[in-house]
């Protein structure tokens, strides 16, 4: 006796289940749809993707963006294995590996924060599909912090411009060891029609 009225309620149990399926949360009848189409059939796989690619100064060759956290040491300036520094990110640092300076004329030498300036060759000239920018903050022991703008778009299929600031900040251990580097980088591209 006990094993039918288990299973009557469980067929009720289920029963109300469908019956409940059929109304929507406020009691109401929901009615299935006649006709008309799917409206994800029309909508185009590109809409919601963004495509950045980015070439240096003196190359041809198109990059993709990276967004992989493997070398997340790229993203900083000074690196602990190739970059000796003072202690404090943002003071006087030099190369570990010898790199001789090339350039022809008069060096007066001073290149102890050298690592910290964006330079022509390090800057990225952006292709788009759609505005794209990047936030970064990190900030490290004693209040020190680093902060990382970039935004870049394209304001017609041939032409784009990019902006990108980086703050270094830290007061250091000691009285007279503050740094703090702003730097700010402006650049643009401009494809001709017979890509030349």
């Amino acid at each position: 006796m006990w094993a039918k009225r288990f299973l009557y309620s469980i067929a009720a149990l289920i029963l109300g289940m469908n019956a409940y399926a059929q109304f929507d949360n406020q009691g109401r009848p929901i009615r299935p749809r006649t006709g008309g189409k799917d409206s994800l059939q029309k909508r185009d796989e590109q809409a919601d993707s963004i495509t950045i690619r980015y070439n240096f100064w003196d190359s041809t060759k198109l990059n993709k963006l990276d967004s992989s956290i493997n070398d997340l040491s790229i993203r900083f300036p000074s690196s602990i294995f190739t970059q000796q520094d003072l202690g404090n990110m943002g003071t006087a640092a030099r190369s570990l590996v010898f790199t001789p300076i090339t350039t022809a004329g008069f060096d007066a030498g001073f290149h102890a924060f050298n690592l910290y300036r964006f330079t022509v060759p390090t800057t990225k000239f952006y292709s788009t599909t759609r505005p794209y920018t990047e936030l970064g903050y990190l900030l490290g022991s004693r209040a020190e912090q680093f902060i990382h703008v970039q935004h870049t778009q394209n304001r017609n299929e041939r032409f784009n411009f990019a902006f990108e600031y980086r703050l270094i900040n830290g007061p250091g251990a000691f009285r007279n060891q503050n740094t703090a580097h702003n730097n700010i980088r402006f650049s643009s591209a401009y494809q001709s029609v017979n890509k030349r």
